[in-house]
């Protein structure tokens, strides 16, 4: 499974509705002591959530 990572304030334009697809929240504080900030090229502290393709 893929995913597509966007800011919260770009999820919440693109999803006002349910929809089927799966998401993941997540807060970035320090992206460079992040794994997971690492894994998907997170530069910038804040909040996104990663959306299933």
């Amino acid at each position: 499974m893929s995913f597509e990572v966007m800011s919260a304030e770009e999820y919440a334009k693109k999803y006002t509705t349910l929809s089927k697809k799966y998401a993941i929240f997540i807060a970035v504080l320090d992206p460079e002591k992040s794994e997971i900030a690492k894994i998907i090229n997170i530069k910038v502290p804040g909040t996104y959530y990663a959306i299933s393709r």
